[in-house]
């Protein structure tokens, strides 16, 4: 026989609100108008400390999000083609918009749409965005506040 102990954890309410699962991270994270929580899954080791949750303001529309492996970095999606990149630690924010699907002609005027973001944890690549045109691979240069 088991059984199952819940906790309230979350209170928001629901039109105003998404719920999201961050499974490289393996965070669940809350997205409010103006604030994004992001809470870890209890440990399965009893003995493993809870990390704190993660909180930071949110400048506008999230479509949607996820979290560098090691919770400094959150790449935030605003719109098809805007992808925000937070540095948690500073709290600075700098912009990335989607290249284009080609170099000339009707494709050259239209970015491609992203599609998703994922953080591999590779040391070649840091950050892969997921595009109509392919996936862009790249470095994240936080004392630069650039990719």
């Amino acid at each position: 026989m088991s059984h199952v102990t819940l906790r309230s954890r979350l209170q928001f309410e629901e039109r105003d609100s998404m719920v999201r699962f961050d499974e490289g991270a393996g965070l669940l994270v809350l997205i409010r108008h103006r604030e994004l929580v992001a809470l870890a899954m209890p440990p399965d080791d009893d003995q493993a400390p809870q990390r704190p949750p993660i909180r930071c303001e949110s400048a506008g529309r999230v479509e949607r999000i996820s979290f560098s492996l090691d919770h400094q970095l959150a790449a935030v999606q605003r719109s098809a083609v805007d992808l925000d990149i937070f540095d948690l630690a500073s709290g600075s924010t700098f912009p990335l918009a989607a290249r284009s699907s080609g170099s000339s002609g009707l494709a050259a005027r239209h970015r491609g749409r992203i599609l998703g973001s994922h953080w591999p944890g590779s040391e070649a690549c840091e950050l892969a965005v997921v595009t109509t045109a392919g996936v862009e691979l790249y470095r994240v240069l936080r004392e630069r506040r650039s990719l």
